[in-house]
């Protein structure tokens, strides 16, 4: 196991920044996510970590000690890709033993690793077949295996599930964190999937255009985001994002309302906020209620039954901005349905204009 930490990491690709002076701590045994849409700089970040690219400027340690100037294996790191990557004229076997033989271990020392780790990732009575004999999670299997044969300090993760089915994605997500559980190892994981990264890690990191946008654990993330980036980034379905303004500050509370005419009143922390500033309300579609209402302008545009609950869609008359409600399966709402938005504070973060949160 070793720790990982990134100190004003700086990356750019020519003219074009790609990581902008990034801050992360990694403890020993930890796995950290790194999660963001497509092109927000977590695989090159990870691959920063592997010694696959070089920093233009920052520090990089692992164990305390600075290894900007290593290689990969210099730096005992097992990496996992989104590509198998195996060898299709070799057996099991020789794909898992590959990187110990290049690294000329005893031969004793390589099949007690090789069979060690085929035992750990269940692999033993497929040692001796061959790739195209596998599934695709078996492969995926196989290559973890590769990675884990070298005992590296730190494994790294890919999008390792992202050519797998859905059946195979749920399934390689409970080997991959019974795996972590097993060796204790430090794992840091690149996906773009919020589900993975709720799911199998003890501590997220939120990227978005180069930056670190939050890191904290999941519950952290889902119950506090700190911008509305992350707000409208995790959960499951997405939290809704309602314009609002606000209207009065009394005392230590402030009075908001929202363009669908729901008012809320709560404590915002600091003074700058004035009537008429503009402010996102943010509230998770569980937390959304309405009722019933002849007088208001939302309107039920569609219902969708997923048998344990439905999903209600809110909507003004000629627009495509829709609002999600999570309701019990027997719910009596039903399409074309006018209703008026009800709001619980205690339910609800805001956000300023810069998108952070103010509560």
């Amino acid at each position: 196991m070793a720790s990982v930490e990134l100190r004003n990491i700086e990356k750019a690709f020519g003219k074009v920044s790609v990581i902008k002076g990034v801050n992360l701590s990694v403890k020993q045994g930890e796995f950290v996510v790194f999660v963001g849409p497509s092109g927000c700089g977590k695989s090159t970040l990870l691959r920063l970590i592997a010694g696959l690219e070089d920093a233009n400027s920052g520090d990089l340690l692992m164990d305390g000690q600075r290894v900007n100037l290593l290689t990969p294996k210099e730096r005992g790191i097992g990496m996992v890709f989104q590509s198998y990557a195996l060898y299709p004229h070799m057996t099991v076997y020789d794909n898992i033993a590959f990187g110990l033989q290049l690294a000329k271990t005893e031969k004793h020392l390589l099949k007690e690793r090789v069979l060690n780790t085929a035992k750990i990732l269940q692999l033993e009575n497929l040692l001796d077949r061959k790739p195209k004999q596998l599934s695709g999670g078996q492969r995926q299997r196989v290559a973890m295996g590769r990675a884990m044969a070298r005992e590296p300090s730190i494994l790294l993760f890919d999008e390792p599930l992202s050519n797998l089915d859905a059946a195979l994605r749920v399934q390689m997500r409970t080997e991959i964190k019974k795996l972590h559980q097993r060796l204790g190892s430090t794992m840091i994981y690149v996906t773009h999937d919020q589900v993975e990264a709720m799911t199998l890690a003890d501590k997220i990191v939120v990227l978005n255009e180069g930056r670190i946008e939050q890191t904290g654990t999941p519950f952290e993330l889902y119950e506090s985001p700190a911008s509305v980036f992350v707000a409208g980034f995790i959960g499951s379905p997405k939290m809704n994002l309602l314009q609002g303004k606000i209207i009065s500050t009394d005392g230590d509370l402030t009075q908001i309302t929202t363009m669908y005419g729901a008012t809320i009143n709560l404590p915002i922390r600091g003074s700058e906020q004035q009537p008429g500033d503009e402010v996102v309300i943010g509230v998770r579609p569980e937390n959304t209620r309405v009722v019933a209402s002849n007088d208001q302008p939302l309107t039920i545009v569609n219902r969708e039954y997923l048998g344990n609950e439905s999903f209600i869609y809110l909507a003004q008359e000629d627009s495509e901005d829709f609002i999600l409600v999570r309701e019990s399966a027997d719910t009596p709402l039903q399409v074309g349905m006018p209703v008026k938005l009800v709001l619980n504070s205690q339910q609800c973060h805001i956000f300023a204009e810069n998108g952070r949160a103010l509560t």
